[in-house]
């Protein structure tokens, strides 16, 4: 650790290989009794050699050395010197040929040569396996981290990996896909292309979820089928649900889709049939995957689960039984991806309906209970600005309107709600952001034509974009709220299309 501190790989490699060489002496010394008696404390002659290291040793270096500057070829090398040259040595490799044992006169007539031995103290683990894959991430080599791991724990079964070492695995995959990286190794996965067609926003659509046009996922799932239920837990599953969520946004039409929705079904399908719960976390990266993916069925559906879950285990009078799959109570978080999923759909009426819940949740629990679930500003603003995004270049004139009234039907919900939160700068900016001429345009036709929904305040009260823009700073100001570029900025380009209105 010392050595890497200071970067000096150098060193580090000749203290990894002077440890060896010592164990290495010691167990010729002890095997062939050379220099002396071979007795133990207890006075028996030992059969074997003693091993000295542990093969955490060579965990800890391959650490050390990964935070060095040290090149993918070192840390190749150190890790083939391990499991090579130290963890299946040879008892012929440790000590001189026997004939030169008996030739030698300090050798006593009395000694055994046992057929092998080694210097370690037990096989290789997963920690060392862990470290070369961390260390091979590190650098980016993917596909060499892959082909060591199959080669150790799949192929070979040397090594028999855990819970982070998928973590590592799967980080890895996640990491990679990008809008440069993602179609790193696409030629080799050629027969992943799967034709699918745009889906209406909230379907699964038909696609087959464990063939994908990213080649990432298809390798996670594959890698997925080597560990066993012993080996997985949430942190991995978390992670491997963090591949399905990049897939889902770098691929996201046409036949290049990614069915980011279906594939996290089958993720949880996983873990139900393996009997392992899912807690808070793993189920808000599903719910994120539901949320980007436009699937507010899906969404509500978990949530439901989740209340459900938690309200049965409450019943049980605190009996724990562990081979129930149960899933945790909801929180904040996790009602603010089911909000942001169904406002992204245009689900007004169920986004109200899940402010009301979460108000009343945090009336009806104790302090420490509501506190998890409690309708706070960054949930109000979180949902306005899933709003917010349904309003960009070339949504149709009639959903920007929709999308509109729901943000400004959130926002005066807030501004009611101030006991239990109440608006920010940030709150005002986002609404700013939503508004625009096709958006306020089409709500005042649906309010000519009488089919705009109720609630909407100053929509209804104002007939001129600017207006409306007027009421919301001003509102700020009296509520004592800064008003910042961000606030301004917004405002201006909100009425764009009166710029004199937009200078005053």
């Amino acid at each position: 650790r010392a050595s890497s501190e200071v970067g000096n790989f150098v060193l580090l490699n000749k203290i990894v290989v002077a440890a060896v060489e010592y164990a290495h002496a010691f167990v010729v010394y002890v095997s062939s009794g050379v220099g002396g008696s071979s007795s133990s404390e207890d006075g028996e002659t030992p059969t074997s050699a003693t091993a000295l290291l542990q093969p955490r040793i060579f965990g800890e270096a391959i650490a050390s050395i990964s935070k060095t500057k040290a090149s993918v070829s070192k840390v190749k090398s150190l890790w083939n010197y391990f499991v090579h040259d130290v963890a299946r040595l040879d008892i012929q490799k440790l000590c001189p040929p026997k004939e030169e044992l008996e030739s030698s006169s300090s050798k006593p007539s009395n000694t055994s040569y046992p057929s092998s031995t080694t210097i370690l103290a037990s096989p290789p683990t997963a920690y060392e396996l862990n470290a070369v894959l961390s260390a091979l991430a590190d650098r980016g080599k993917v596909r060499a981290a892959i082909k060591l791991y199959r080669q150790f724990a799949v192929d070979t079964s040397l090594i028999e990996g855990d819970a982070y070492t998928a973590s590592i695995l799967f980080g890895m995959l996640s990491d990679s896909i990008s809008s440069s990286g993602s179609k790193v190794g696409g030629d080799n996965y050629k027969e992943n292309k799967a034709a699918a067609s745009d889906v209406e926003e909230g379907a699964a659509g038909d696609q087959d979820a464990t063939t994908s046009p990213c080649w990432q996922w298809n390798e996670a799932i594959e890698l997925l089928s080597s560990f066993s239920p012993h080996q997985m837990n949430n942190v991995a599953y978390a992670t491997l649900l963090k591949v399905n969520e990049k897939a889902t946004e770098e691929y996201r039409k046409g036949a290049s889709r990614h069915n980011g929705v279906k594939s996290a079904l089958l993720v949880l399908e996983r873990m139900k049939r393996d009997k392992i719960s899912p807690d808070v976390v793993t189920c808000s990266a599903l719910l994120t995957i539901f949320d980007k993916g436009r699937h507010w069925k899906a969404a509500i559906s978990l949530l439901n689960a989740m209340q459900t879950s938690s309200r049965s285990m409450s019943r049980a009078d605190g009996i724990v039984d562990n081979e129930r799959w149960t899933l945790p109570a909801p929180n904040t978080f996790t009602y603010a991806l089911a909000i942001s999923a169904c406002a992204r759909c245009n689900k007004r009426e169920v986004v109200l309906s899940l402010f009301d819940q979460m108000s009343d949740a945090a009336s009806s629990q104790t302090v420490a209970a509501a506190t998890e679930a409690e309708p706070n500003t960054w949930v109000y603003n979180t949902a306005i600005a899933s709003c917010a995004e349904n309003t960009l270049p070339g949504r149709s004139m009639v959903k920007s309107g929709v999308h509109l009234t729901t943000a400004f039907d959130i926002l005066e919900r807030l501004e009611r709600n101030e006991s239990i939160a109440s608006p920010n700068t940030e709150s005002y900016s986002i609404i700013l952001s939503v508004l625009d001429n096709q958006s306020f345009a089409a709500t005042k036709k649906s309010q000519v034509d009488g089919t705009m929904q109720e609630g909407t305040g100053r929509l209804h009260e104002h007939n001129q974009i600017e207006d409306v823009v007027v009421d919301i700073l001003e509102s700020m100001e009296a509520r004592g709220i800064d008003r910042d570029v961000s606030t301004y900025s917004n405002a201006i380009i909100a009425c764009s299309s009166n710029p004199r209105e937009a200078i005053a």
